[in-house]
């Protein structure tokens, strides 16, 4: 627990996991075939979208700071990380390609993804039949086809 007096310490990438394993829906969500995520308590308050980065206060101490984030943010090869998504930058193109995680471009060699239709999508693919479903009327090729497809 964090006080004034005793700030929080940095969590550990498998701390902030096993913090994520005590969610009261505790079950992982299959985003991308063989890649599963711990999804948020569908109960909590929060804002749409919001990071959390932790700043040095004092030695082995530190203190979160919460940023509100856009809906359209930048796509780079740092933004999965960024953005606390539990995968890697060329499995957020696959799923843009795919057609499950809404992109743009507003410029070349510039594009945007909206963070909310990851979101949405982390939704979706908190169904464990997802992968085995055709969601796109046009296509006869099941989500794990469609993902498949573009690999």
């Amino acid at each position: 627990m964090m006080t004034a007096e005793h700030p929080a310490q940095r969590p550990t990438r498998a701390n902030l996991f096993s913090k994520c394993k005590e969610f009261p829906n505790g079950r992982q969500i299959e985003v991308a075939p063989g890649k599963t995520v711990f999804p948020a308590p569908d109960d909590i308050d929060l804002p749409k979208v919001a990071l959390v980065s932790w700043q040095k206060i004092g030695p082995s101490e530190y203190r979160p700071v919460v940023r509100i984030h856009e809906r359209w943010v930048r796509l780079t090869g740092a933004l999965p990380e960024h953005l606390g998504m539990g995968i890697d930058y060329n499995t957020l193109m696959r799923l843009i390609k795919a057609g499950f995680v809404a992109s743009r471009r507003p410029a070349p060699n510039t594009t945007v993804i909206d963070v909310e239709s990851w979101f949405e999508h982390l939704h979706a693919s908190s169904d464990p039949e997802f992968w085995d479903l055709r969601s796109d009327p046009s296509t006869r090729l099941t989500n794990r086809e469609r993902y498949s497809a573009v690999i």
